[in-house]
């Protein structure tokens, strides 16, 4: 159309379309042919796709701020340190990387119409980050499969294979994209990474068919191995849950389910984003920006807050105290929780752990009292401390215990000692098996027995100063897969 300015006949001036017609268009221009010069125009619906507003980098820098704070509470406030936990690190890190460039491929792919080089290098980038947060997801699962359903402690072992597939596996895909189309259809560069849908709104993968491939199918296998990992999980033996393999005193019953929740939210957020990117709709990108500031809020609540291992430092102490010249034995201190020995030793009140396989002891008259650590709790320094050895009233040395296998037997027991495990056709042997574990923990001598009587375990002084061996005295059999993870 064209510009009819002001004349006699035309008090104000208007755009007319009756002096010019379409001769050609097509996607990136259109060419007219009109009866005269004046300034021209064309009239054309645009479509409804929508950028990116302010409450989108928001959401963004909510889960980069979410995901570095989680990042330096690990490194700076963590006492012990899992290797599922520094997994997870290098999950927070590709996702704050990767949210990081997505502003960044945001904010500059408008300014960059005129630079398509700069354009492919952030598309290039930003293809990597986003394959890099899945793939730390799925070596996590595979950590979790050895841990939980193999009953493997020392996946660790295997830290090496797993970060080469969590940061390799992307490089290899992105290579491989970048080798097929230049060998198969002699792509550019430039036409490898560019503006989606040639309206400088991102840079990413242009061509639909390309993006699906290397970017939505090899999420969708990742995801669902991750999905096979958990779903096989909790059709073994649930005796995993009660181990504390994710972090040091949480069971992993609970931090499963968290991974879950944080796998779920980081896979929901992404979608919506891909299909953003590839349509454009203002639901699609208000559906994101809701869910990343979800995903923010749960990393900074429970990674940072709640599984910060600094909270309870400076309230707890962790020791078990020796009195020196007392009738009475003093209060057993485990954390803020008092105990009075001899009555009962209750491991439920550690910190905020029900680490209870053995929390009850019944000593046997006549016996002096040791300390003991559960048999599904981890050793930390200062805890299992034994008691002086002074003598009370009542007592006389040398100490006797009830065994576990006796104690519950006899109806004494209370926990959760292999309670998968306890039926009767395997009563003696799971008995047997857990009076050995009693002895090693308590540093006493373990008797096999083949009938139902008590069987005393004797805690003799080691000679020199060393702990005495406590598996002399025990035939070899076979075991349970799941007692193995003791």
């Amino acid at each position: 159309m064209i510009w009819k300015y002001p004349t006699m006949q035309l008090d104000a001036g208007e755009w007319s379309t009756k002096d010019c017609q379409v001769k050609s268009e097509s996607k990136s221009y259109v060419e007219c042919e009109c009866n005269h010069l004046s300034e021209y125009a064309v009239i054309a619906s645009s479509d409804d796709r929508t950028g990116y507003e302010i409450y989108f980098y928001v959401s963004c820098f909510i889960v980069i701020g979410g995901c570095f704070l989680a990042l330096l509470a690990h490194h700076l406030c963590s006492m012990e340190k899992t290797f599922t936990a520094n997994l997870l690190m290098h999950t927070f890190f590709a996702i704050m990387v990767a949210q990081g460039i997505y502003v960044l491929a945001a904010y500059f792919s408008p300014k960059l119409i005129v630079e398509p080089t700069r354009c492919s290098v952030l598309g290039i980038f930003l293809h990597y980050f986003f394959l890099a947060q899945f793939t730390t997801m799925f070596i996590q699962a595979c950590n979790l499969w050895r841990i939980l359903i193999m009953n493997d402690e020392h996946s660790y072992r295997k830290a090496l294979p797993f970060y080469l597939i969590a940061w390799g596996l992307p490089v290899l895909l992105v290579i491989g994209y970048i080798f097929v189309t230049y060998a198969v259809w002699s792509w550019s560069f430039n036409q490898m990474y560019a503006h989606v849908r040639g309206d400088a709104d991102m840079c990413f993968i242009p061509n639909a068919y390309a993006a699906f491939s290397v970017s939505v199918i090899p999420v969708l296998l990742l995801v669902l191995s991750v999905t096979v990992v958990f779903v096989q999980a909790y059709q073994v033996t649930p005796q995993w849950k009660y181990y504390d393999d994710v972090y040091r005193g949480r069971h992993n019953v609970k931090e499963i389910r968290h991974l879950m929740i944080l796998f779920g939210l980081l896979f929901i957020s992404w979608l919506f984003a891909g299909l953003h990117i590839a349509y454009g709709f203002l639901w699609l990108i208000i559906i994101f920006t809701v869910m990343n500031c979800i995903l923010g809020l749960y990393i900074l609540i429970v990674y940072v807050v709640l599984r910060n291992q600094m909270r309870h430092a400076f309230n707890k102490k962790y020791e078990v105290r020796q009195p020196q010249q007392l009738e009475v034995p003093p209060p057993l201190m485990y954390g803020t929780h008092q105990k009075k020995y001899p009555d009962q030793l209750d491991m439920k009140d550690w910190g905020d752990v029900e680490l209870d396989p053995m929390s009850r002891m019944t000593p046997i008259p006549g016996g002096n009292h040791r300390s003991i650590t559960p048999v599904s709790a981890k050793i930390y320094p200062g805890y299992g401390t034994p008691m002086s050895t002074k003598k009370y009233p009542g007592y006389t040395s040398p100490p006797t215990f009830r065994t576990p296998s006796t104690i519950r037997r006899h109806g004494k027991m209370s926990g959760d000692v292999n309670k998968s495990y306890d039926q009767d056709d395997d009563e003696i042997e799971t008995g047997d098996f857990d009076d050995l574990i009693f002895a090693l923990k308590s540093g006493g001598r373990y008797t096999p027995s083949n009938n139902g009587d008590i069987v005393e375990i004797e805690h003799n002084e080691p000679p020199s100063g060393r702990m005495s061996s406590a598996s002399d005295q025990y035939a070899i059999r076979k075991i349970k897969i799941g007692d193995t993870h003791l």
